[in-house]
């Protein structure tokens, strides 16, 4: 039975392995921090060629505290760290507890030197002294990374029988203190739900996986949370599918479209909506967007009077950090309604 299960882990790991490697790395970003990098130098040029092919944002620095300035303007984004062993012991005590390191990875000539102090750091995934592991480690880093900037994403199958893999995933991201792993568990009966859902195993890339996909704007009730085995990072939380009868459902979507600027449109309806949640930068590009593709000076009044309302907020008190959750959560909800309407 354990070598059943232990087949049945590892065949999933070389698929979704496999899934990495069809998926593009566009929302992370890197960071190479080394005080001898020379643009002019052929190692370095080979270097920096090898991790373009891995992360298309890719950020040099030569000097600490410029890194650490840089880290601190990120948003919205997760960033992977590529530091010297020489700069290591100075700058990984600065950087990691910043949320938006998600992993470091020590690049140096003696790899004896920095493993002692290195172990003491969750974040940092290794320490290397050529740079074709790094990059098979960053890559898989950078995936993982990617994925987990999704609000929720579903391992492999939705229909998975062996929880044995579901929680093999789920607990990757338990040594990084940025993270909660979350078990979802998906309740589903055809004759409560009305929501489109269906099997689409003979058509996945993936050709073994039996996979299944949701209707758009599916929306699952949470039943349960519970913490699983003492972990206070790993949780099981139970879903249930909801249907369109559902009278909790409706007044909340009505609600949430009642103060989601319901006499807008379309693009600058959303601009409005990221504006009031906070989402400066996104409402900012949408805004922009709009005054590009307006002829008329009396359609471009009312965006620049929300650029200008937009970098007003920007300035005032940020939220308490616990509320940004809520926050996500609630966006998701709002933007839902606006497509429904």
């Amino acid at each position: 039975m354990t070598s059943s299960k232990s087949t049945s882990v590892s065949k999933e790991t070389h698929r979704r392995h496999r899934r990495l490697d069809i998926q593009k790395i566009q929302n992370v970003l890197l960071i190479w921090l080394d005080s001898n990098i020379d643009d002019n130098n052929e190692d370095c040029q080979n270097t920096m060629t090898q991790l373009r092919h891995i992360v298309n944002d890719l950020n040099i620095y030569t000097d600490g505290d410029r890194c650490i300035q840089f880290i601190e303007t990120i948003k919205d984004r997760k960033g992977c760290m590529i530091i010297s062993g020489s700069l290591g012991q100075l700058i990984v005590p600065q950087v990691h507890d910043l949320s938006e390191v998600d992993s470091i990875f020590i690049f140096c000539g003696n790899k004896q030197r920095h493993e002692g102090w290195a172990k003491e750091w969750p974040k940092i995934k290794g320490v290397f002294t050529d740079i074709k592991p790094i990059c098979e480690a960053l890559k898989q880093a950078a995936a993982q990374c990617e994925q987990n900037a999704v609000s929720m994403s579903f391992v492999s199958s939705g229909k998975n029988k062996d929880i044995d893999v579901s929680l093999l995933f789920a607990k990757e991201n338990i040594s990084n203190p940025d993270l909660v792993a979350i078990l979802f568990v998906m309740t589903i009966d055809p004759k409560q739900s009305t929501t489109t859902f269906a099997s689409i195993r003979h058509l996945s890339a993936i050709e073994d996986e039996d996979e299944v996909l949701f209707s758009m704007h599916s929306v699952f009730r949470i039943q349960d949370i519970k913490q699983m085995g003492g972990n206070n990072k790993l949780f099981e939380v139970s879903l249930t599918l909801t249907s369109d009868s559902d009278k909790d459902l409706h007044a909340l979507t009505e609600r949430i479209r009642e103060e989601s600027f319901p006499n807008s449109r379309g693009w600058y309806r959303l601009g409005l909506v990221l504006t009031k949640l906070g989402q400066n930068d996104k409402a900012e590009e949408i805004y922009e967007m709009l005054l590009d593709q307006a002829t008329k000076e009396s359609d471009k009044a009312p965006i620049y009077h929300q650029l200008d309302d937009k970098d007003d907020i920007a300035s005032s008190e940020k939220a308490p950090g616990y509320s940004c959750l809520v926050i996500h959560m609630h966006y998701e909800e709002m933007w839902t309604a606006i497509q429904i309407h």
